[in-house]
């Protein structure tokens, strides 16, 4: 049914009906993630998450990460500190070769061109 406008009243209906859904939903979506609504200048607020892994466990590979040489480095900027080390098969001249051609496919923009 349409009205004078032209505008399809059920249309209107199942988007606003969709609207309302979504935002009655959106609260669901935060719950886990950490942080509450709390409305006004404050907006989200961040309460405790409880962890997976025991005290111990969080104790000892902190120990283990202080012992690697690099932990001062990574430490001292409060850069999250990675164990692994990722190696990889390929040398840096085939990865820039690999970028290049990327670019030439039009796979990757620089300078939004």
């Amino acid at each position: 049914m349409k009205t004078t406008t032209g505008v399809d009243v059920m249309q209107v209906r199942k988007l606003t009906l969709t609207a309302a859904l979504l935002i009655a939903v959106a609260p669901a979506a935060f719950a886990t993630s950490g942080t509450r609504w709390v409305g006004g200048d404050a907006g989200f607020e961040l309460h405790h998450m409880p962890g997976t892994k025991s005290r111990a466990e969080v104790k000892a590979e902190l120990a283990e990460a202080q012992k690697s040489p690099e932990w001062d480095r990574w430490a001292r900027f409060g850069i999250p500190f990675s164990q692994k080390s990722v190696a990889t098969a390929r040398s840096r001249e085939e990865v820039r070769l690999e970028a290049v051609e990327a670019v030439r496919a039009g796979q990757i923009s620089i300078g939004g061109m």
